[in-house]
């Protein structure tokens, strides 16, 4: 199914007839990325894994972004986000305290990924709440766990 549906998309890249595994394999993504502009806000809970995002959420991004459905791209204008109109909430949390000025913030890999996938698809207005450290031994664990509950509930009455 995986290969069907890579070759589904370079079917469509190339502008060539789907095959009837690609067009099997084309309508599942066509229909998951139909159920994304469904939504008006995205509310995104995400842990951080091995400095970036969990394999699902990955291939989950992966599988929607496609030509055509979530984004365009031109030589003249660049990549064009096709998914307007919506707001996205990401709360992020992480072991450690991963935020500017943190020793760790260069090995973030997580907020720069998926906030650029969600302007390059078309969100541009992007809420985050971050929670780090979430490791129950941290000295700094109950104080990030209360500001990011604060950001949590300013953030609600917001949307």
């Amino acid at each position: 199914m995986r290969e069907d549906v890579l070759n589904a998309k370079y079917a469509v890249l190339a502008k060539r007839e789907h095959t009837p595994a690609q067009a099997i394999a084309w309508e599942t993504v066509q229909r998951e990325t139909a159920r994304l502009f469904g939504y008006d806000v995205f509310v995104i809970s995400t842990p951080m894994w091995n400095w970036g995002l969990p394999y699902r959420l990955k291939h989950y991004i992966d599988v929607i972004t496609q030509p055509g459905l979530t984004f365009k791209w031109t030589p003249e204008r660049g990549y064009e986000g096709l998914v307007l109109g919506r707001r996205a909430v990401v709360a992020y949390a992480s072991s450690f305290d991963y935020g500017d000025g943190s020793p760790l913030a260069r090995f973030d890999h997580q907020k720069g990924y998926l906030e650029d996938w969600l302007r390059m698809i078309g969100i541009d207005d992007i809420r985050t709440i971050a929670f780090g450290p979430t490791h129950p031994d941290a000295p700094a664990m109950p104080a990030a766990r209360a500001q990011a509950l604060k950001q949590a509930e300013a953030l609600a009455r917001t949307l």
